[in-house]
């Protein structure tokens, strides 16, 4: 079996500032990977799962329709 992605590898550390209003979108890569459809579907899920999060969401269960639904999250900053 090989090794996770990763081992060995350096990674950089830095901070973004967020101001009000600012928006951050953490997304899984099941969103965009998968082992039977072209990644350019996948960049399309992403894309239609942002432009959905535009609009109010009340519930979870709102932006995970079914069990296996891609996980999406964003936030935005407050005062």
């Amino acid at each position: 079996m090989a090794q996770p992605l990763g081992i060995g590898t350096t990674f950089s550390e830095g901070v973004v500032g967020f101001g009000r209003g600012d928006e951050l979108f953490l997304h899984t890569d099941g969103l965009v990977e998968s082992r039977t459809r072209d990644v350019t579907l996948g960049l399309e899920r992403l894309h239609d799962a942002v432009r959905s999060l535009r609009r109010p969401v009340t519930t979870a269960g709102a932006t995970c329709s079914s069990p296996g639904s891609p996980t999406a999250s964003t936030t935005t900053t407050s005062p």
